[in-house]
């Protein structure tokens, strides 16, 4: 088990992704609290975990409530003695139409969950971290919030959600030296509870499949699959290595430096781009499996020799 004596706790993690990053943490070894606004869904998943043998809590409550995160993050520590990784997870159903017609209230109840959300429950477990030497954050952000998406008004959202990686790597630069390691994973189009009405329509599910490399949507459980790889792999522990990685998914993601993130056969799980710190971002790659032959070296560059 690759996550064997962590502690998780995962923001909306009643469905859709969180839940499926809570069960794929839980099958790794790590004890999990999950938090939310609908009590009865947390309390599915923590059933569902504990059948398999998994250790899991809930604490509900909402992202937008300061005292509700506190609570969250005291119950964890309670439960667990500690706070490993914290998954910021938590959104619903956005609104998406002209600027114009944009109301100041949509515009701060956006902001207020998407971004402030994230803010407030990373304000709220780094002081843990600090206190056990480190930690892991990973935000669950968008590629609305790295790229402007011809139809796809949703000007609010996509703003937060900007925020939320631009805070990411504030986030892990301010606190390297700590330990803590901040990355983000911003998926497209994901299979979730939350677009089931906008999909159940076949021409408009046929639409959304069509925008993405792969044919298809993302699914809950393949998110889950990066969240897992950015904090199980060995080579990924130290807090030097990916710090401020906003790494890009579209439908199945993730990098194409990261071909360890095929499975065992070599068959292909993510597919997508990179945003480093820097800015720059790669041109797309799709890997057809792990052992692709190496992208070949530029020659390095010849240095004059004084005479």
């Amino acid at each position: 088990m690759r996550l064997q004596n962590r502690v998780a706790l995962v923001t909306g993690g009643g469905s859709g992704i969180g839940e499926a990053i809570a069960k794929a943490f839980a099958r790794e070894g790590a004890s999990v609290t999950v938090t939310g606004r609908r009590k009865d869904a947390l309390d599915h998943v923590v059933a569902a975990i504990e059948r398999t043998g998994g250790r899991a809590s809930s604490a509900p409550g909402s992202v937008t409530i300061e005292a509700d995160v506190r609570r969250a993050v005291e119950a964890t520590v309670r439960a667990f003695g500690r706070i490993d990784v914290l998954i910021n997870n938590a959104g619903n159903l956005f609104h998406a139409g002209p600027l114009h017609e944009t109301s100041d209230q949509v515009w701060d109840e956006t902001m207020d969950l998407f971004l402030k959300g994230v803010f407030r429950f990373t304000r709220a477990v780094i002081p843990q971290m600090i206190k056990q030497g480190g930690g892991s954050i990973i935000n669950i952000s968008t590629v609305a919030g790295i790229k402007a998406i011809p139809g796809f008004p949703a000007h609010a959202y996509a703003a937060a959600k900007a925020g939320v990686n631009m805070l990411t790597k504030t986030v892990a630069i301010q606190y390297a030296r700590q330990g803590i390691r901040c990355n983000a994973i911003c998926p497209a189009g994901v299979d979730t509870p939350g677009v089931a009405a906008l999909t159940a329509d076949p021409t408009m599910r046929a639409g959304f499949d069509a925008m993405h490399p792969i044919g298809r949507m993302g699914t809950p459980d393949e998110i889950a699959h990066a969240a897992v790889y950015f904090v199980a792999q060995p080579a990924l522990r130290g807090k030097e290595v990916m710090d401020m990685q906003c790494v890009r998914c579209n439908g199945l993601m993730v990098v194409d430096q990261f071909a360890d993130l095929a499975d065992d056969s070599g068959q292909l799980m993510f597919a997508g781009w990179r945003c480093l710190v820097c800015g720059n971002i790669s041109d797309p790659v799709i890997m057809a499996n792990r052992h692709s032959p190496p992208r070949p070296q530029k020659p390095a560059r010849k240095r004059a020799v004084a005479a």
